[in-house]
């Protein structure tokens, strides 16, 4: 598991403060999850199908270009902004979550 923050500065070019932004996305990594570690908060984990996704989500998500590691990422986007990309391995199975939210 990795959570990823921005730097940047504010201020003038005199006088630059620097800042970090919130946590821009989380990812996790696996085949099968750690406790609450690779487990969504609607129950979603590393290790499950397409079709445990659309029972737990819906069927709001789209298929991007298969990865060159031949894993498939599918996102799901909702209206605030925030998305969760799932990459399912040649066996049909997560192994990679990706969520990610707009900053304010």
């Amino acid at each position: 598991m990795s959570v990823a923050t921005y730097f940047f500065y504010r201020g003038t070019p005199e006088k630059k403060t620097m800042k970090e932004s919130h946590p821009a996305y989380v990812d996790m990594w696996g085949d099968a999850p750690r406790g609450a570690i690779g487990t969504t908060g609607r129950g979603f984990a590393l290790g499950c199908t397409l079709e445990q996704q659309k029972a737990i989500y819906g069927d709001h998500y789209s298929a991007q270009y298969p990865e060159q590691d031949g894993s498939t990422p599918i996102l799901m986007e909702w209206e605030d902004g925030t998305t969760m990309t799932v990459y399912y391995g040649k066996n049909g199975r997560s192994n990679h979550i990706r969520l990610t939210s707009r900053e304010r």
